[in-house]
């Protein structure tokens, strides 16, 4: 791109007032560094280089960063808004997260539970409804579950619908969902 020829550069020397001249990849490279010194400064409020001994991770790293910036280049000039470079970031990330995440599968350690040891109506969520209308009764009632096993004969209008049993509302419904053997 450049010659090998020297270039003034409009100033002169102190003490023998002749002018200063420099060669001409020098004068552009100075016309330029503003550029490159801005890129600079977006860059190290996000950069993303680690202490590392492996050039190539480096240079990997200052890749992503630059093409970070790239794009917010391009949504500046595409979107007109103006989000500073960190909200622009931060986005980003949000976004790519949201786009590509998938749940942790959770590893449970220790001795494994049978169902046995936990029942579904322990640990899942239960509301009580009403005991469905039938045709020949409009209020129908059915024996409690946690009643019965007391010995006691109380009939109730509530069930769990999950676990398709009658309970009183109160105390029996909270005692059949709680403790494991009512």
């Amino acid at each position: 791109m450049h010659k090998n020829e020297f270039a003034n550069t409009n100033k002169r020397d102190k003490v023998t007032n002749l002018p200063i001249q420099k060669p001409s990849a020098v004068i552009d490279y100075n016309q330029k560094m503003g550029t490159v010194d801005q890129t600079d400064m977006l860059l190290s409020s996000i950069g993303c280089l680690r202490k590392s001994l492996k050039w190539y991770k480096k240079l990997f790293l200052h890749f992503i960063d630059t093409s970070l910036l790239n794009a917010y280049s391009l949504y500046l000039v595409n979107t007109g808004k103006r989000p500073s470079f960190a909200e622009f970031h931060i986005n980003l990330i949000g976004q790519i997260i949201e786009k590509y995440h998938e749940a942790r599968v959770q590893v449970h350690r220790g001795r494994p539970s049978t169902s046995e040891d936990r029942p579904l109506r322990l640990i899942e969520r239960h509301f009580p409804s009403l005991v469905p209308p039938t045709e020949k009764k409009k209020n129908p009632t059915r024996y409690c579950c946690v009643c019965g096993a007391n010995k006691k004969r109380k009939e109730s209008r509530y069930m769990c619908k999950d676990c398709d049993v009658a309970l009183c509302v109160v105390p029996c419904f909270k005692t059949f969902h709680t403790i494991k053997n009512f």
